[in-house]
């Protein structure tokens, strides 16, 4: 390793903070999830906190791409969320979401 006299500036608008946040969130773990949320990505960027996965706009809403080890967690993430959603993948969390649903119905019962 030889140092050199060249640095690299931070680019103009680099939140540090915030990449090293969606770094993290974006680790690869047990499951990868994808979710379309049925809203536009202001509000989506409101109700899902960063640490939770990436937002990107596409066709149809935002789209929600999650990395983790409990798919449980999720399904309670998500069913906090305030606008509509569809469950691209994994298959395993429409499961985990509904049990979740019926733990809900169960405890208002």
């Amino acid at each position: 390793v030889e140092a050199t006299p060249k640095s690299f500036g931070r680019p103009p608008g680099f939140d540090v903070l915030g990449h090293l946040v969606r770094s993290i969130a974006m680790l690869p773990r047990a499951h990868g999830v994808e979710v379309l949320l049925a809203t536009d990505l202001d509000s989506a960027r409101r109700a899902v906190f960063v640490e939770l996965g990436e937002l990107t706009t596409c066709a149809g809403g935002v789209r929600l791409t999650v990395q983790a080890d409990d798919l449980d967690w999720v399904a309670r993430e998500l069913a906090r969320l305030p606008f509509g959603f569809r469950i691209r993948k994994p298959v395993a969390l429409r499961r985990a979401l509904a049990a979740h649903g019926r733990a809900l119905v169960e405890r208002a019962a």
